[in-house]
């Protein structure tokens, strides 16, 4: 018997076609590029709680994730023995650039103790299908310098994921001398805050490095407790409730002594540092940690803290604690990258009431040189330096054969550089920024997404106004790469010419630019 097909006509109104994947991906183009640069501040927020948060900044980096910024530099891997050093290799995607990030990590390098292979250190993760792949965590590096210890684990895994995730259930845990620094709610979740009064300040990362097919880095890293700071060793025991991998995996451990290694630091004494009901408690800055605690009264209803060099640029976030007192206050300890033993810069830290008066309540400037802190004011509180290049709707136009830099928006939270191209057709580039002779930054558009054919041209607004100006629908279409290039702003002297050049999958040279920025919020 023929189907009766009286309903086709409406079934076909209700399909839905999937849409065009370069549709999606100039869509999403579009709401990146009109980010703001600068988004709003607001309190800090515990691990467990910013996990479950999509803001503006979530975009940001969900965004670079579909680009690729989240795999692991070439040169960088290239560099690394073996697995390499598990401190530098781990990734900062979503952060916002630093320039003493990356020392930073050298220095969790050139101090931490080097213990992958050794016996009881390398462990089978449980998999509860006997029939899957084996898979293993190990112990690689551990740095402990009597306040903050960083654990670096590689791992094999049976994935090939590049956003995997650690499982935070009953099984996490961190143990300090037996002791349990994490606390845990009836159904086994995570409990909040994170500061329980005791001072210890979880800042283990929440996703995976991928290294390698099949291999992945995790840091284990957090701010020892008030009773055991300055001890000579620490028995560790890092608790693992599993991964958020296809594999029906179990929770495992890895047990170790840290050894305390001294490590140079300049002290700050806070002591009368104080205004408007807050006050500066103490500072501490290493080669690998920056660390400053002070105090506010809870009556602030919204507060946020932050801490930037004197010149506006962003020192590295690593993590930090609020802590109830009982008098009234509120503790606040914010953990940055360490600073480099020559760094002549100020650090300003501030609290912003973002909720309650709207307006910054206190800025303290730090000078780790001199050993000493005052009371500031708003005029220490700058704005970061950013450029801007743009080619130009007529230079587009006029674009008959190969590529050109069509655009290169340099602003500490996201810097961006667009390759516009004659030919429609997808061709795969290897892109560098240059200066002076020095690669400072690459990115291999291999796998990305960042591909369009695009129709319309635009150029970022200065400080303060549009995101984007002098919009226009070009009568030819050309097609373009969007790319991050998250290191070029921390490396690059942006009031100097650069050379932008492009190889294409054969090695060729096809671009060869130098471009000079124009400059914005530079006295």
């Amino acid at each position: 018997m023929a189907q009766n097909n009286r309903h086709d006509p409406i079934r076909k109104e209700l399909i839905l076609c999937p849409l065009p994947e370069e549709a999606v991906n100039a869509r999403l183009r579009r709401v990146y590029a009109e980010l703001p640069d600068a988004l709003p501040v607001r309190r800090r927020m515990p691990l467990w709680v910013r996990r479950g948060l999509c803001t503006a900044a979530c975009l940001l980096a969900a965004f670079g994730l579909l680009l690729g910024v989240n795999g692991v530099d070439p040169a960088l891997a290239e560099s690394l023995p073996a697995l390499g050093s598990i401190f530098r290799a781990i990734n900062d995607a979503g952060q916002r650039p630093a320039e003493n990030r990356g020392y930073a990590k050298e220095s969790l390098e050139a101090f931490g103790e080097e213990v992958a292979g050794e016996e009881g250190l390398v462990v089978e993760i449980p998999c509860k299908n006997p029939l899957d792949a084996p898979m293993t965590a190990a112990l690689q590096e551990v740095y402990y310098d009597g306040s903050f210890l960083f654990a670096g684990v590689s791992l094999r895994l049976d994935a090939d994921g590049d956003r995997l995730t650690e499982r935070f259930g009953p099984g996490y845990d961190i143990l300090l001398n037996g002791e349990s620094q994490v606390r845990h709610e009836a159904d086994g979740t995570l409990s909040s805050p994170r500061d329980y009064g005791s001072g210890f300040c979880d800042m283990s990362d929440s996703f995976l490095t991928r290294l390698a097919p099949g291999e992945y880095a995790l840091q284990r890293a957090f701010r020892v407790p008030d009773h055991l700071q300055g001890a000579e060793s620490l028995d560790v025991t890092l608790c693992f409730d599993g991964f958020e991998i296809p594999q029906d995996n179990g929770a495992f451990t890895l047990s170790f002594t840290a050894q305390k290694t001294d490590v140079p630091a300049r002290q700050i004494d806070g002591a009368g540092v104080e205004t408007n009901g807050v006050r500066l408690v103490s500072a501490v800055a290493s080669p690998t940690v920056t660390c400053i605690v002070a105090e506010y009264q809870d009556s602030f209803i919204n507060p946020a803290c932050s801490a930037v060099f004197e010149d506006g640029i962003y020192i590295g976030g690593l993590g930090g604690t609020e802590q109830p007192l009982e008098d009234g206050w509120v503790r606040d300890t914010g953990v940055y990258a360490g600073l480099r033993q020559d760094e002549e810069r100020r650090v300003v830290w501030s609290l912003f009431d973002k909720n309650g008066s709207q307006q910054t309540e206190a800025v303290f400037v730090l000078d780790f040189q001199e050993g000493c802190a005052w009371v500031g004011g708003p005029e220490d509180l700058k704005d970061p330096p950013s450029g801007d290049y743009a080619c130009g709707a007529e230079a587009v136009k006029n674009l008959k054969e190969g590529y050109m830099v069509e655009k290169f928006h340099m602003e500490q939270s996201k810097p961006t550089l667009w390759i516009a191209g004659a030919n429609l057709v997808r061709e795969e580039l290897t892109v560098q920024v240059w200066q002076d002779g020095t690669l400072a930054d690459s990115a291999d558009t291999q796998g990305l997404n960042g591909w369009d054919k695009a129709t319309r041209y635009f150029e970022y607004g200065p400080p303060g106004g549009p995101f984007s100006v002098n919009e226009e629908a070009l009568e030819e279409p050309f097609g373009e790469w969007l790319l991050i290039l998250r290191d070029s702003y921390a490396k690059i002297d942006m009031t100097r010419p650069l050379t932008v050049k492009a190889y294409n999958s054969a090695g060729e040279l096809v671009l060869d630019e130098e471009i000079t920025l124009e400059m914005h919020g530079t006295e």
